[in-house]
């Protein structure tokens, strides 16, 4: 009895160094993500005013000027953007980071899988952006102006735009990160692909849902089109949840 009680102390003690060594590792791996966004911040602001040229664009059209109130504005603007522009700059060290810390968990085949997956979380991720940037944009601010009647005026300050723009390209970034995440949970045990296939018309409902939700002024067209690719990935995640094995439990 003494010698399982003393086996059972060793394993929690294991346990415990596991885990200081695990929280030891993500904290050394958010450290390089800051420094690396913060690098990337700096050489972005340098390209600040073509920056935030670039994420005004779609608005122009539509909303033809922007304003600033305050004296500090447009340089807190102009960091705003280079935030963003750091960010994308250095997405790709960040998932290769994040593979790093979840790399020592996986098993030999389980490492080619994620390997592959990490270039097509990117992928997702800036195709997200892209969907954004040269359509629900320009649409959605189209859709939103057009509320306006004869006695609003538009006086829309900068902050407004670049909030607005920002929001929309990173909120559909990490809506196009949909099939990791299934694949996550997947590996897990808590979904699988024949779950998944059984509720394809939730999928559908919620891909609808979704696209209802995250597109301005919930203009029809616009919302249809985002569904569709929203419910091509969840197509893809059931393709790939196939090749995913879920970890065994002790």
């Amino acid at each position: 009895m003494k010698q399982n009680s003393s086996v059972t102390e060793d394993e929690l003690e294991e346990k415990r160094l596991t885990l200081v060594e695990h929280l030891d590792e993500l904290r050394s791996r958010i450290i390089r993500v800051l420094v690396a966004v913060t690098l990337g911040m700096i050489v972005a602001f340098i390209f600040s005013a073509q920056l935030l040229d670039w994420l005004i664009a779609p608005c122009l059209p539509i909303i033809k000027n922007t304003y600033f109130t305050s004296i500090l504005q447009p340089f807190n603007i102009r960091l705003k953007a280079s935030f963003f522009g750091g960010l994308i700059l250095v997405s790709p060290y960040v998932f290769f980071q994040i593979w790093k810390f979840v790399k020592p968990a996986l098993t030999q085949k389980e490492k080619k899988v994620f390997r592959g997956l990490l270039g097509f979380a990117l992928v997702l991720f800036l195709a997200g952006v892209a969907l954004g940037y040269f359509l629900i944009i320009p649409q959605g601010t189209k859709i939103l102006i057009s509320y306006a009647t004869p006695s609003m005026q538009p006086l829309i300050g900068i902050e407004e735009v670049v909030n607005f723009v920002i929001f929309f390209l990173l909120g559909l970034g990490f809506i196009f990160e949909i099939p990791i995440l299934l694949m996550g949970l997947a590996k897990v045990g808590l979904v699988d692909h024949k779950l998944l296939s059984k509720n394809r018309r939730y999928a559908i409902f919620g891909a609808v849902l979704l696209a209802v939700c995250v597109t301005p002024g919930s203009e029809v067209i616009t919302s249809l089109i985002l569904a569709l690719p929203l419910y091509l990935l969840f197509e893809v995640s059931v393709v790939l949840i196939k090749y995913v094995k879920p970890r065994e439990t002790d």
